[in-house]
């Protein structure tokens, strides 16, 4: 089961959420904060996977239930998905320079050796000149979009994510 943490006293509020936990092992040797500032809320795997991987996004919570929206991400070019790469780098490297001696550092560290290796042009090609876009899906006539978000694509291609909500 999944623990997802809110900010204090939250219910019904949209943005309210703070950090996800994969287990009560791993939120329990990485927090660095008193349980008393937050709420938490226990959830399945499947959405504690679905919101790691950026496929949901939670609204809010009330009580113990969490209210989801589903998302869908396409990088139709490779700058786009290359400033997403980039912006996990960043979120990730800011994260370690205060915790490289929590548990969950070295796995955090092999993800982000494999991001900053990943380049965006090895994954999308960018539509051609000539291309057209379709109004009503957005889909352009060429080109090799990635439709879905970096972290799904990582995890297909046998990495642990870590998601920036995870750095706890």
């Amino acid at each position: 089961m999944g623990i997802f943490i809110f900010h204090k006293n939250s219910d019904g509020q949209e943005g309210s959420l703070y950090k996800i936990a994969d287990n009560q092992t791993n939120y329990d040797a990485n927090k660095n904060w008193d349980d008393g500032f937050y709420d938490t809320v226990t959830v399945s795997d499947s959405d504690f996977e679905a919101v790691k991987l950026g496929t949901k996004t939670v609204i809010s919570k009330t009580g113990d239930s969490v209210t989801y929206e589903d998302m869908s991400i396409r990088y139709d070019f490779a700058v786009d998905l290359q400033k997403e790469i980039n912006r996990r780098i960043n979120d990730i490297e800011k994260w370690l320079e205060s915790n490289s001696s929590k548990p969950m550092a070295s796995g955090v560290t092999t993800y982000l050796n494999y991001l900053k290796n990943l380049k965006a042009t090895d994954i999308v090609t960018d539509p051609s000149e000539s291309a057209t876009v379709n109004d009503d899906t957005a889909i352009w006539s060429d080109g090799t979009a990635l439709d879905s978000t970096l972290e799904t694509y990582a995890q297909g291609q046998g990495q642990t994510v870590y998601s920036s909500l995870q750095l706890l």
